[in-house]
């Protein structure tokens, strides 16, 4: 368990929007690479996140003290 900012590899698995009193948020699960058969969830608001974040897409996500912090899209 590492509590210092880190970057890794992931696949999105599945994208869910959602709101909270109005404001955008999105339940993300992916799997690391290395380990696609390990499902993890991840909820950001989507300014976290780029536009049009998909299923399928590879991606490297940003973390500090195992949490999820913004998701960029590789290639």
């Amino acid at each position: 368990m590492s509590l210092l900012p880190k970057t890794t590899g992931a696949l999105i698995r599945q994208v869910t929007p959602y709101t909270v009193h109005g404001q955008p948020y999105l339940q993300i699960h992916y799997s690391l690479v290395g380990a696609e058969n390990e499902m993890r969830e991840a909820r950001l608001g989507t300014e976290a996140a780029y536009a049009n974040i998909k299923d399928g897409d590879q991606v490297a996500l940003y973390t500090l003290m195992n949490t999820v912090t913004k998701i960029e899209k590789v290639g």
